[in-house]
């Protein structure tokens, strides 16, 4: 027991390629400020380490190991709230961390001689992300949502509401509003005024 946490303690100093033992135990109080996310990246590491002695692999990733799943675990905790749901995801991603550690050993270290560095991290979170919210899991903090949005209001006269008296910005909004396209004009009648017809005048009788 003792052994193991040695060498979780040992795994977060090579985070930052620290060796002082001082400065390995600040980076773990650091991460212990907020206890659902340390927790949760003490127990992955803790899992990655029995993972690995269950499954009789050799000690070939090292401290690297334990830094993904120190991440790994770091990351669920502080993106979803302790359950049964969360423990399962921290163990299934501990298994793939060293399997994916082991693989990418035999072939990156050994064959193009490259680090794996923290590849396996990246490999579980985006296998066990998409996972992890299917389960359902309720997540830390709770999302953030949007005011309603509010319906405009028509634009009011002042003048004839003495008691409200809106902006300049909403005054201009509304008089372009209500202003709308001219409307068409009739044409003007071009038919000539009616003059009266005189009725022609007869002659009187007997005129001559």
């Amino acid at each position: 027991m003792l052994k193991a946490f040695a060498k979780v303690f040992d795994g977060y100093g090579s985070f930052f390629g620290l060796r002082h033992p001082a400065s390995r135990l600040l980076l773990f109080a650091c991460t212990m400020l907020h206890p659902a996310t340390g927790l949760s990246g003490l127990e992955c590491a803790a899992l990655v380490i029995v993972t690995r002695k269950m499954l009789s692999f050799p000690d070939a990733g090292g401290e690297i190991e334990i830094v993904n799943g120190l991440l790994f675990g770091m990351l669920i905790g502080s993106l979803y709230q302790p359950s049964l749901a969360s423990i399962t995801v921290l163990a299934l991603g501990a298994v793939l961390i060293v399997l994916a550690t082991v693989c990418l050993t035999d072939t990156l270290s050994k064959g193009w001689q490259l680090p794996v560095l923290g590849l396996p991290y990246v490999l579980t979170s985006y296998l066990m992300l998409p996972i992890a919210s299917h389960l359902g899991m309720a997540p830390l903090t709770a999302p953030l949502t949007a005011p309603p949005r509010q319906r405009c209001r028509r634009f009011r006269n002042p003048r004839r509401n003495p008691r409200r008296n809106p902006r300049p910005a909403v005054r201009v909004a509304g008089c372009i509003a209500s202003a709308g396209p001219p409307s068409p004009r009739r044409p003007t009648s071009t038919r000539t005024p009616c003059t009266p017809v005189r009725a022609p005048t007869s002659a009187w009788p007997g005129a001559a």
